[in-house]
């Protein structure tokens, strides 16, 4: 039901989109002369260039690897940490990205927040697949979002796993008719960490818990960028000790219907791994693992089998084996895994396998400012592209979509001056007095000479706070009901405004009480408010804008906040 919903909505966001496009040009007739647009003012020469700013990814990645060692999150350190649908082997370390959320200070807030079970369970699953939507199907993926996958996501691991499989068995295995693929995990669950990840708790995390590293990312870098290198989620339960997982691949001796290739698949699986159980323990536990060749059972089994390749792996303990792209034929080969699973005894060498139901997060979730939020949101979903730099800023004048007439019969358009931010978004500032604006009032908008002469009042106003560019857009139409481009609809009173700080997230909101908005505007630690000269407000910030106290959880949780 949850990928009918995202279809349907893929499918609305095609229809506004295009609908969007049809108004971006219905200002303009054919055949009547071309109207040119008013530059109000230039950029302030004097201003910063938007510039993205980036750390240095490897470094964050070389520190984890440093003060994890070989812990590979057996204290539950990788709670709160990002990760990526990577290479589509659930649990994998490798992963594992960032950290979003430090547990250490989620712990010193409230260590109830953090729980560690003892599962003690232990299992042998394996499924084969024809195709990439049998393996989404039959795999566990699709029950680690707490949210749910978008299409896009769905498509990743299906393009994932894909990639994977050519990526391991291409020398060997043709994808066609014949070619069939599987997979087998023998799994140890020891330890289960989990984070609390209730809405409440990913509002106090979002408040004061989350990453040093992350916060800085989060408001000097594109959503794009983030995603890239981060990921799309946030890891908030997982479960530790060892696992086996092998990858299968094989070609039937001829052509034959989908139902049979996976019964050889089947088969193949279950002949290749050969163990025996610890009798004397309730839980499952094995003497003896071995993968491949045994004793002639899989010739004996093999059916419609003519080639069979398996590429095995293991997570945690010692004496395991990472083939990495190096696959063995399983008809004249075999590997002993028995030291790997006598080794999981030592609970030193536990590592993160699992993820538990539910277990991903998405990284919006911990973002309090709704353009940024839905950036990434809407960006991971496929819906918005994925800047890798940051873009200039600007304000043009335009108009931007109401409602529909009934007694007109045709859509009705405000005119309002539109911040285009580093991010890609367009924030449609209106005025308090719009929204007193009758439907005889509204009509008059389309008429062209009313556009411009609203539009150099506007610009006036918007002098008196913004040095950047300021221009019309007289073709522009603008719907944020549409996802592309990126709309949100604020009314701001910019003679009545006031800030105050979150000094845990080095963030200064700008806000303004009545009308219930704030703009977020980040402190770096090294060099400090610079968003102020980015959008050029900071003459009329240090001149109008004083501080007054509010309660932070005011803004956070009542407010429209919009990153800038």
């Amino acid at each position: 039901m949850r990928i009918r919903i995202f279809q349907l909505l893929s499918i609305l966001v095609v229809i506004f989109s295009s609908c969007s496009e049809l108004d971006e040009k219905n200002g303009y007739i054919a055949g009547t002369p071309e109207l040119h647009d008013t530059i109000y003012q230039a950029r302030n020469p004097n201003l910063p260039c938007v510039k993205t700013r980036r750390i240095d990814y490897g470094k964050l990645m070389f520190t984890r690897a440093s003060a994890n060692e070989d812990k590979n999150g057996n204290l539950g350190e990788l709670l709160g940490y990002s990760y990526k649908i990577g290479n589509t082997i659930l649990g994998d370390p490798k992963n594992v990205g960032y950290q979003v959320i430090d547990v250490t200070k989620v712990t010193d807030y409230e260590p109830s927040l953090i729980s560690k079970n003892h599962i003690g369970q232990s299992s042998i699953n394996s499924f084969s697949y024809a195709s990439y939507d049998d393996f989404l199907q039959k795999s566990q993926l699709t029950k680690k979002s707490k949210s749910g996958f978008s299409i896009n996501v769905f498509n990743i691991f299906k393009i994932g796993r894909k990639h994977k499989n050519t990526q391991v068995f291409a020398a060997y295995i043709s994808d066609s008719t014949r070619s069939v693929y599987g997979e087998a995990n023998v799994s140890f669950y020891n330890s289960e960490f989990k984070l609390n990840s209730s809405e409440g708790s990913l509002h106090t995390f979002a408040l004061s818990c989350l990453a040093k590293s992350f916060i800085r990312n989060l408001y000097g870098s594109p959503a794009g960028d983030i995603l890239d290198n981060y990921g799309d989620f946030i890891l908030t339960d997982y479960l530790t000790e060892g696992k086996m997982t092998a990858l299968f691949a094989g070609m039937t001796r001829s052509t034959v219907a989908v139902k049979e290739r996976l019964q050889a698949m089947d088969q193949e699986i279950n002949a290749s791994i050969d163990y025996k159980t610890d009798k004397g323990t309730i839980n499952f536990k094995l003497d003896s693992l071995n993968i491949g060749k045994n004793n002639g059972s899989i010739s004996g089994r093999k059916s419609f089998l003519e080639k069979s390749y398996a590429c095995v792996n293991t997570y945690g303990g010692k004496h395991g084996i990472n083939m990495v792209d190096n696959p063995f034929d399983l008809h004249t080969s075999s590997i002993n895994l028995t030291p790997w699973t006598q080794s999981l005894d030592d609970e030193n060498t536990h590592s993160i396998v699992s993820i538990g139901d539910g277990g991903l997060i998405h990284i919006s979730d911990v973002v309090l400012e709704d353009n940024y939020k839905k950036r990434l949101k809407y960006t991971s979903a496929g819906y918005l592209v994925g800047y890798s730099r940051f873009l200039p800023t600007f304000i043009e004048i335009s108009r931007y979509y109401i409602k529909h007439s009934e007694k007109y019969d045709k859509d009705l358009y405000g005119i309002a001056a539109i911040l285009n931010t580093r991010q890609g978004d367009k924030i449609i500032l209106t005025d308090p007095s719009d929204k007193d604006l009758t439907e005889d009032e509204l009509i008059k908008n389309d008429d062209n000479n009313v556009f411009f002469a609203k539009a150099s009042q506007i610009a006036e106003k918007m002098k008196k706070v913004f040095s950047i560019e300021i221009k019309s857009n007289v073709y522009g139409h603008f719907n944020p009901h549409i996802l592309d481009p990126l709309c949100e609809v604020v009314t701001v009173d910019f003679s009545d405004m006031h800030w105050i700080e979150n000094k845990n997230m080095r963030l200064k909101y700008i806000y303004n009480k009545e009308h219930k908005i704030a703009f977020s505007v980040y402190d770096d630690e090294l060099e400090g408010d610079y968003v102020l000269d980015e959008y050029g407000i900071r003459d009329w910030y240090d001149e109008n804008c004083t501080y007054k106290s509010i309660a932070l959880g005011t803004i956070t949780r009542t407010f429209k906040i919009i990153g800038l």
